[in-house]
């Protein structure tokens, strides 16, 4: 299952402390802890062409996603898109890729190497969905995949060359 939601710019410092596991175990969600309640790592991966344009590879670090959602380089600082015409934005777009209630519950209930490869599957699912975002919903029946507000408040829709996507907690609390 797949849900998605706006992450609007306001909200983007306090989610960024969120997704990075920063501001204390207060900020986690329950699925970034270990049994117990235990802290867990939660480091993110960059994912997509425009994360290659932009020579973003290493582990999500939350300045850089700060940056990210403010339409900036975050090697240069750089603005790398405008803002609409009444100065608001859209920080991202959380997609939050989730496995049916059947294979969290084979997950569950299985041994080790099963659930490595439940895992495995999961991962392999998501990052097939990101690819094929990537490479044909902007293509599909012409729609493009990004969209601004002209200052006459008009709404120009425009292709992008690729996404910027920073993936977190993959995997089943373990």
């Amino acid at each position: 299952m797949t849900t998605v939601h706006r992450v609007p710019g306001i909200d983007g410092p306090g989610y960024a402390d969120y997704l990075t596991s920063k501001g204390g175990e207060a900020r986690r969600g329950d699925y970034y802890l270990r049994r117990g309640g235990h802290a867990r790592e939660n480091p993110g991966t960059w994912h997509g062409r425009g994360a290659e344009q932009i020579v973003l590879s290493s582990t999500v670090r939350r300045d850089d996603l700060l940056r990210i959602w403010e339409r900036r380089d975050p090697a240069t600082g750089q603005l790398l898109v405008t803002r609409g015409s009444t100065g608001d934005h859209v920080a991202g777009v959380d997609v939050t890729f989730s496995a049916p209630k059947s294979v969290s519950v084979l997950w569950a209930l299985a041994d080790r190497n099963t659930r490595t490869a439940v895992e495995a599957a999961h991962e392999q699912a998501m990052l097939a969905a990101l690819q094929h975002i990537e490479d044909h919903v902007p293509l599909e029946d012409h729609v493009p995949l990004a969209r601004r507000r002209t200052s006459d408040d008009e709404v120009v829709h425009e292709h992008v060359a690729g996404i910027i996507a920073s993936r977190f907690g993959t995997t089943p609390p373990g």
